[in-house]
């Protein structure tokens, strides 16, 4: 992991790696740590106050999930998996699911109102759809805030409280999984619960939350914070891309690196490779 983004004589030089003596040398750096990781941990606060860039801005992180991790031994068309996703949002008779929400922040343990959304690894790939072990990750959206308490503890020896917390999502979500795919429970083999504090250990998020900065209105038309969330940082030499650039989402988030890849390009080479890609090859020039 890095340590540092380095910078001297008002560029970036290379950063530094957890357990290396030496910094690697690098006339750029591309950060996809997100906002709070680049410029409150890996950036000198020195380097900070030099370009007058901020560590905060008014956006607060995203929410945290619980991620229950289910395994299976079976075949996907006996269990009814599919490769797409599937959401799983209770509702009122007029088909509101925000009153069910506000109960489910209320109450986050209440099964009747738990939003949840199944995702299934092992059918992503055409080549293991057809085998005999599945994996299914359901997500439910959770406030760090109700972990905290356990955040003093060491990852490995938690508390019996903590896990029996963890403990009532998973119940609620294997309810939920057995009338949503009856034909999975006669072959369920494993399950393994991630609250917040552990997406906050394992990926560095800041809080727990999985989708880095929050995705509220002001964060888009704020000038200021747009500035600061740039791809081209204040600091020549250093770029970010990533979530907190764009939006959060996977494809997205893939798209936030081309941009970056482009913009560090140029104006000649990028209209180039997208007139090659788009329209019709360009000759490279002699």
């Amino acid at each position: 992991s890095i340590d540092e983004i380095c910078v001297e004589g008002g560029k970036v030089v290379g950063v530094k790696v957890a357990g290396a003596k030496k910094m690697i040398a690098a006339k750029r750096v591309v950060s996809s740590a997100g906002f709070k990781n680049t410029y409150d941990k890996m950036v000198p606060k020195s380097v900070m106050k030099a370009f007058n860039l901020p560590t905060t801005i008014p956006v607060n992180d995203s929410h945290g999930f619980i991620l229950v991790n289910l395994g299976f031994k079976g075949t996907a068309k006996e269990m009814g998996f599919t490769n797409a996703n599937h959401w799983s949002i209770p509702v009122d008779e007029n088909g509101n699911m925000f009153k069910s929400l506000k109960k489910h922040w209320a109450n986050p343990t209440d099964e009747a109102n738990m939003p949840m959304m199944y995702t299934f690894p092992s059918m992503k790939e055409h080549a293991t759809q057809v085998g005999t072990k599945h994996t299914c990750q359901v997500l439910v959206l959770a406030h760090t805030e109700h972990f905290k308490k356990w955040n003093m503890h060491p990852v490995t020896a938690r508390p019996a409280e903590y896990e029996a917390y963890k403990k009532a999502f998973g119940d609620a979500v294997l309810k939920r999984t057995w009338e949503l795919f009856p034909g999975a429970k006669d072959k369920h083999v494993f399950t393994d619960i991630c609250s917040p504090l552990s997406i906050e250990h394992y990926l560095r998020t800041p809080g727990g939350g999985a989708g880095g900065l929050d995705q509220v209105p002001h964060r888009f038309v704020d000038m200021e914070i747009q500035e600061i969330l740039e791809t081209r940082s204040r600091i020549p030499g250093l770029w970010l891309t990533g979530q907190d650039t764009l939006l959060l989402g996977i494809p997205l988030v893939q798209l936030s690196g081309l941009i970056t890849a482009l913009r560090i390009s140029g104006f000649v080479k990028s209209m180039r490779f997208l007139l090659t890609n788009c329209f019709f090859a360009v000759p490279p020039p002699k």
